[in-house]
């Protein structure tokens, strides 16, 4: 029997999805599992329910049926490695991911394992059993990821990425020059994407010419949204062996890219939260080295 169930998470069954497994529908739905393996899990573990009941994993879902997903401290292991809270309440909690650290999963090496070691329990009573990330941010970037703490906080701030206006902020380096400003709107996985993008500043470079630093806003969360939509633009992230094609001169350097922000409506009172994260320091330690590699060959 599974622990009290306490939704961190809600969706409702759609037409197109009606009468698929429970296990591919919660993925396509529900931002908490990043695998179907993951929703037999939560199914086995009483975590994954449809219309509040506990069902079987090979269950047929229908239109209109609400899929709910609980947290719990059997959702995974739990780990002591320290993480760079930037910003905690009683509510909710931003926590600056480390590069190379995947966001969720059912391992110790993830950021949902460590958040129990590094945030405080909130003494509310509808504390979740563990806290819960409320959007993701790819294993090898680094920045910002809003945390709930509480049942009416995971609701809350869910309903506001689901209504976009709940926004993430990104900073990139990326190979060529791009000038301007612009938006994005290539499908991805044949579903709906959009991204926001702006200049910030060019740099010299071997091999791609330039360097370009830009702002970036994503206004849907597709898997790599990001990187995939400036690589279609001629502008892969650098680093991006994926979706580069080509290894580029930072190659091994790490990906470029940062979660530098979020802005949201706090759940407790709706005031509006904006937190800002410094540049990493090691894109401008990148700009330099290749500014300077460049000047070598050019300038003598």
């Amino acid at each position: 029997m599974s622990e009290a169930h306490i939704p961190i998470e809600q969706a409702t069954v759609s037409e197109a999805l009606d009468g698929v497994f429970i296990d591919q529908a919660s993925c396509a739905l529900l931002r908490g599992l990043a695998s179907k393996s993951s929703a037999r899990k939560a199914v086995k573990l009483g975590l994954l329910r449809v219309d509040g009941a506990e069902v079987a994993y090979d269950k047929r879902v229908k239109a209109g049926q609400v899929l709910s997903l609980a947290a719990g401290e059997a959702t995974g292991a739990v780990t002591d490695v320290a993480l760079d809270v930037v910003y905690e309440d009683d509510a909710l909690a931003i926590v600056n991911k480390p590069a190379g650290m995947p966001t969720v999963g059912w391992g110790r090496e993830t950021m949902v394992a460590a958040l129990p070691t590094n945030l405080l329990v909130s003494p509310r009573l509808d504390v979740l059993p563990r806290p819960h990330p409320v959007h993701r941010i790819d294993a090898r970037t680094r920045g910002a990821v809003l945390v709930a703490k509480t049942g009416a906080a995971a609701a809350h701030l869910s309903a506001q990425l689901r209504e976009r206006t709940l926004k993430k902020r990104y900073t990139a380096v990326v190979c060529g020059r791009l000038e301007g400003e612009g938006r994005c709107e290539e499908p991805l996985d044949d579903k709906a994407a959009a991204t926001r993008w702006s200049v910030v500043s060019h740099s010299r470079a071997l091999g791609v010419e330039w360097f370009t630093t830009v702002e970036a806003w994503p206004e849907t969360g597709r898997m790599h949204q990001i990187r995939r939509h400036l690589a279609g633009l001629g502008h892969p992230v650098a680093g991006d062996v994926r979706y580069a094609g080509v290894v580029t001169t930072s190659g091994r350097r790490g990906l470029l890219l940062q979660a530098r922000g979020v802005e949201f409506a706090h759940p407790d009172d709706d005031r509006k939260v904006v937190v800002e994260l410094n540049e990493d320091p090691k894109f401008e330690r990148f700009r330099d080295r290749e500014r300077a590699r460049w000047a070598r060959v050019f300038e003598g």
